[in-house]
């Protein structure tokens, strides 16, 4: 979402226009899969739940662990989790629905975003919050185990400057989704995910290999969720 952060009350009046209606139409898609709203809205949920003590947490880094998921997914896989779309956006790649479907959350009272100062009187972020629990039964153990790893990706490497300088990741690289390749609000073909992009931030001199979960361990803490939100 390249979040500018929507005033609801002033999205509804500017409805009334005329002039709302080509803004308010979701882009056309070469997107060859089926967008499932409802696993979406659930990603946004669990996401939000899981990083609720995170205190860097923002949209954007949501938008990158949704693209990473589905992008993730889809090279390892060979189908994305959602199905959803993704463009460039100004910081992130995002859905291009996630306006659409943040704003009908919100209404729902699903979720919450607040603004929130980043304390040096000019900048916000702006911070999701689940008010519901997602129904993870949805998924399967497979792909909440992608999800998983991109979480604890960011958890592990994000800082408020953006990802450390020093990463080094064993198996699938989360940071070589070469998302950038498509110009700016660009739909960003799922084919990307096949190609290895540069890496953002420098490789060490010695680079120390990061531990990062792999499949077969992220499948067991997908199983641990499961059976939790179950």
């Amino acid at each position: 979402m390249d979040f500018i952060l929507f005033n609801l009350a002033a999205e509804d009046n500017l409805a009334d226009e005329a002039t709302a209606a080509p803004r308010n139409r979701e882009p056309e898609t070469m997107n060859p899969f089926t967008a499932d709203d409802e696993r979406l809205r659930a990603l946004i949920l669990h996401l939000s739940a899981r990083c609720s003590d995170w205190k860097i947490f923002d949209v954007i880094l949501l938008d990158r662990m949704l693209f990473q998921s589905d992008f993730l997914h889809f090279r390892l896989h060979g189908f994305p989790i959602t199905g959803h779309a993704y463009h460039r956006g100004i910081r992130s790649p995002a859905p291009q629905t996630m306006r659409r479907l943040t704003r009908a959350m919100i209404r729902s009272g699903e979720l919450e975003i607040t603004e929130v100062s980043r304390g040096d009187g000019l900048h916000v972020r702006f911070v999701p919050t689940a008010l519901r629990d997602p129904d993870l039964r949805i998924f399967d153990g497979q792909e909440i185990a992608v999800v998983e790893r991109v979480l604890w990706f960011y958890r592990n490497n994000w800082t408020s400057n953006g990802i450390a300088d020093d990463v080094t990741v064993d198996g699938p690289d989360l940071l070589d989704l070469p998302w950038e390749l498509a110009g700016p609000q660009e739909e960003i073909p799922y084919h990307l995910a096949l190609i290895s992009g540069p890496r953002t931030g420098k490789e060490p001199e010695q680079p120390q290999r990061l531990m990062v979960p792999q499949p077969e361990e992220m499948i067991q803490i997908a199983h641990h969720t499961l059976i939790v939100a179950d």
